[in-house]
């Protein structure tokens, strides 16, 4: 008798001591959890009209267009499936802290992968410019007289200054002539760009990405006119 009731104080003192342990694995379900913030980018494209140059918004507009070309000036160009850099493919916000680290936001995210935003944000752009007869998306069967491939080179919120935090954004595109039977594209272009926030928070932060993107957009735009018009 004496051995089992020692053998019963023993475990109970193996209770009391494993108890706290345990508690502390029990979430508190009194506190709220993170919700996700989703983040649906819009870009705006300028008028005729000349802006200064780097002036960008995150507004955008639908009715401001250049005049039109004669249509048969102009061809079909079908804008490719945007391809990403593995570092940059997912949904959430990248931040840059060092120089060769990066952190993924979790519960801060855009509304889409970043290549299908830049896909659908290209498309709507060059459509308002009528820089060509018509503006095929990557999945469309109808036949394109030139080919436009892009890719997300980089696209991260740089952290690295505490007091100078910014968006930047790196693209390549080459641009090629499906009737032609020569392997040069017919132009390739490399662009980067970086754009001051007001502030390290995350909507500071995405307000200087649409800026970059406008900005970049506009580039873009200049660089093929010659070739397409």
């Amino acid at each position: 008798m004496e051995r089992a009731g020692r053998s019963r104080a023993l475990a109970l003192a193996a209770a009391l001591l494993v108890a706290p342990s345990l508690s502390g694995c029990v979430p508190d379900l009194s506190k709220p959890f993170p919700r996700k913030t989703v983040y649906a980018l819009t870009f705006e494209r300028p008028s005729v009209a000349a802006r200064p140059q780097g002036a960008a918004s995150a507004t955008l507009l639908a009715t401001e267009v250049p005049p039109t070309s004669p249509a048969n000036d102009r061809r079909a160009l079908r804008v490719m499936r945007v391809r990403t850099a593995p570092l940059f493919e997912r949904k959430g916000l990248v931040y840059r802290t060092g120089e060769e680290t990066y952190e993924s936001d979790f519960y801060r995210e855009y509304y889409a992968p970043p290549g299908i935003v830049l896909h659908e944000a290209l498309v709507g752009w060059l459509e308002q410019s009528q820089i060509a007869s018509d503006i095929l998306s990557g999945g469309e069967m109808e036949p394109a007289d030139w080919l436009l491939e892009v890719r997300i080179d980089e696209l991260y919120f740089d952290l690295r200054e505490p007091s100078q935090p910014s968006a930047h954004l790196g693209l390549s595109l080459t641009l090629r002539n499906a009737r032609s039977a020569a392997s040069d594209p017919a132009l390739r272009r490399r662009y980067a760009l970086t754009r001051a926030a007001a502030s390290r928070k995350a909507d500071a932060l995405v307000r200087a990405l649409e800026e970059a993107v406008s900005e970049t957009l506009g580039q873009i735009e200049a660089d093929l006119r010659p070739s397409l018009e």
